[in-house]
């Protein structure tokens, strides 16, 4: 049996509330894959980039509470967003036939470990990659003040770490 769930882009520019997080559905995608695994149940995480699909850079924006501070910040996503469209990268038949072979276990699939985040496209890869190194970045700059943050008789090795 498998469970699969899409994490979709949420562009939180032109809405200060979301309605759906995108986190959510990640994280209980993350906790539920643990909770089912000792049943065979797998879950897979799929992050798309842009494909040519429903033309969701087409829909209106939400203008209601307009804030002027953020007006040129909304501008530049307008734009941005009105370039996308017809320019999109991702084959949307390509990416449902990855998907489709990682819950056969075919094709791309075969003979490979299942795995619990499938970045599609170009632009979903480039994402993850920038988003790693700021985090890693992160780390290494004040990996001292985390790793500070414990008892002092708990040993250092990060290889011993457990929660």
């Amino acid at each position: 049996m498998f469970k699969a769930a899409l994490h979709g882009k949420q562009h939180l520019i032109h809405s200060t509330v979301p309605r759906n997080p995108p986190f959510y559905d990640k994280a209980f995608t993350e906790n539920i894959s643990a909770e089912l695994a000792p049943f065979n149940i797998r879950t897979l995480i799929v992050q798309p980039g842009s494909f040519r699909t429903e033309g969701i850079y087409s829909h209106g924006w939400n203008s209601s509470h307009l804030i002027p501070d953020y007006e040129p910040l909304r501008a530049r996503a307008q734009a941005m967003f009105a370039s996308i469209p017809g320019n999109e990268k991702g084959d949307p038949d390509k990416a449902a036939e990855a998907i489709v072979d990682i819950v056969r276990g075919e094709g791309v699939a075969k003979g490979r470990e299942w795995p619990n985040y499938l970045m599609l496209g170009h632009d979903a890869e480039y994402a993850l990659r920038t988003k790693c190194g700021i985090l890693l970045d992160s780390l290494d700059k004040w990996g001292d003040v985390t790793r500070g943050a414990t008892f002092d008789s708990m040993d250092d090795d990060l290889s011993s770490s457990r929660i």
